[in-house]
């Protein structure tokens, strides 16, 4: 039996190139420490959802889609329209939702659910965590995905967030991150949706990345399953296009495909640091010479970084 609700705001009374697998980058030079030894044609019009061709596979172990998403077996309730949650520790759980999600409150918890959003009218995520005051949002075992695919929608956007065992597909980026105190762990970001034209990027083609980050601090990519169309972007894209970026981990992933799988950039920033890069594996489908991407100003650490189709270090490219 499915249950429906109408969307809602929610308020008082709410539901509860060195091949090294190892080094240290400063702004100075390098200090190297002991190793640890598809194509796609985006030919979609801007309202038309062109799926990239994806790898087929990720890492043996790491998230996929018996692992992430809404558990099986889970009874789900439809609410029809947005969900803007006004509520300190409000907790939502087995929701199939037919609208976005604005959290704008405190210690609220979304588990066991499906987030499909609705018509976007501008850039949106289908889950959005951009209020000052929504502080320490947790999103669990659920799935977002768009029943109106657009060029403007992400997946989940915004700070303050710890999103856990996510399934997220059919959005541009599957994460944007542009504050601090942000993790995305153990999830599965793939099947991102290409388009021909964005108005983002002046009306050339969209920029598909697994995550982007755009600034904060203390932010955390930690085993997750990135699984990227071979002519799409980036499984994790950073800059600080927002706010300056430090005390940022990228550990643990297996990440396949993009154009550079790891994209790091300081700009429009002079600098960047406190970046870490370690236990990452790259799939068949990341370009050799491109795993991963820094420029020179950023300083960071890296090391057990690995090619799974060789088992070598990766490479990791200042440029």
């Amino acid at each position: 039996m499915v249950g429906r609700l109408r969307g809602r705001t929610v308020g008082a009374g709410a539901q509860r190139y060195w091949g090294d697998d190892s080094m240290t980058r400063t702004h100075g030079g390098y200090s190297r420490r002991a190793g640890a030894a598809l194509a796609v044609v985006m030919a979609a019009a801007l309202v038309l959802v062109a799926f990239a061709v994806m790898p087929a596979a990720a890492t043996v172990g790491k998230p996929g889609p018996t692992t992430t998403g809404v558990p099986a077996g889970t009874r789900l309730t439809v609410l029809n329209g947005d969900l803007t949650i006004t509520k300190a520790g409000a907790v939502y759980s087995a929701l199939d939702i037919h609208g976005f999600v604005w959290v704008k409150a405190a210690d609220v918890t979304i588990k066991n659910s499906i987030i499909r959003g609705g018509v976007a009218g501008s850039d949106v995520g289908l889950v959005n965590d951009i209020s000052s005051a929504a502080t320490n949002f947790v999103i669990s075992d659920s799935e977002l995905v768009p029943q109106h695919p657009s060029v403007r929608i992400d997946g989940i956007k915004g700070w303050n967030y710890t999103a856990s065992r996510l399934n997220i597909h059919g959005t541009v980026d599957g994460a944007k991150v542009f504050g601090n105190n942000a993790t995305l762990q153990d999830s599965y970001i793939h099947d991102l949706a290409s388009y021909s034209s964005d108005p983002d990027q002046g009306g050339g083609p969209a920029h598909n990345d697994g995550i982007e980050i755009l600034g904060g601090t203390h932010v955390r990519v930690l085993d997750n399953s990135f699984v990227i169309g071979t002519a799409q972007k980036s499984a994790v894209q950073v800059n600080q296009v927002v706010h300056a970026t430090k005390d940022l981990w990228i550990n643990g992933n297996a990440a396949d495909g993009g154009l550079c799988t790891f994209n790091l950039t300081n700009r429009p920033l002079a600098s960047m640091g406190g970046v870490t890069i370690n236990n990452n594996h790259f799939g068949p489908h990341t370009p050799d010479n491109c795993a991963i991407i820094i420029k020179p100003a950023v300083t960071f650490t890296a090391s057990g970084n690995i090619m799974d189709a060789t088992g070598l270090p990766a490479r990791i490219r200042i440029l």
